[in-house]
């Protein structure tokens, strides 16, 4: 590095190169110089904007990441709001329903839904999604606050089989065998937009 007439950094490549005799001996040397300041210069802001996309890149690459996640999370939360709110009224509608084209309309639309919700119910691991629409209809009766007797009055079953599902829905939650109240965990489910 050198400085040029205004007191400037110049980068400067010098070359010699022997000139020699018939006897090998040198006899002069040639000497030029390149100034390279402009490529010196170039190379520096190549690194200096290599650094700039890499940086870009590594943002890029966790916002991507972020939108994936935020992606797989509403996902997950369409199908699980259908699961745990369209199905069991579409279940309970099935039941009531006394007319074959009524049964054929319900059934389309059951297909119809079913198709639209398809790619989200691959990626759905909520323990809530393992549920029936009838173990879902009745968690949702619980969670109201009605007692097994008043659930088996609305269903028009016997309170054992209220019983049974109450077992299964504790089983497929993860609360078998735990102290914990069905009623507050269900409750607890729906501030956290799962139920």
């Amino acid at each position: 590095m050198h400085r040029d007439a205004q007191g400037n950094p110049a980068y400067i490549e010098t070359y010699a190169y022997p000139v020699l005799d018939l006897k090998g001996s040198v006899i002069q040397v040639i000497v030029y110089q390149i100034d390279v300041t402009g490529q010196r210069q170039t190379e520096k802001e190549l690194k200096q904007r290599a650094a700039e996309l890499e940086q870009m890149n590594m943002a890029l690459k966790v916002l991507l990441k972020r939108r994936e996640q935020d992606k797989t999370e509403i996902e997950e939360k369409i199908f699980a709001n259908f699961q745990l709110t369209l199905l069991p009224i579409l279940y309970d509608l099935e039941k009531t329903l006394t007319h074959n084209k009524q049964r054929d309309i319900l059934k389309i639309l059951q297909s119809s839904l079913k198709n639209i919700l398809s790619p989200f119910s691959k990626k759905l691991s909520d323990k809530m999604i393992l549920l029936t629409p009838t173990e879902i209809h009745v968690a949702n009766l619980i969670k109201l606050g009605n007692a097994n007797k008043e659930i088996a009055a609305l269903l028009n079953c016997s309170p054992n089989t209220i019983s049974r599902h109450r077992d299964n829905i504790r089983k497929k939650t993860g609360l078998k065998n735990k102290k914990i109240n069905l009623r507050s965990f269900l409750l607890s489910l729906e501030q956290t937009d799962y139920f």
